[in-house]
């Protein structure tokens, strides 16, 4: 499971999608990993 984001969090993944703490996260959870925007978006 993804830990829960921060809103700060999730912005910076939404800012640098495809890179660095998205990337990690992506690889945490493969399947997921195109649905985060839409966790970060019940998050925010």
């Amino acid at each position: 499971m993804i830990p829960p984001i921060p809103p700060g969090i999730a912005d910076i993944l939404g800012s640098c999608k495809d890179r660095g703490i998205y990337y990690y996260w992506g690889l945490r959870s493969n399947n997921r990993a195109s649905h985060n925007r839409g966790a970060s978006s019940r998050l925010s």
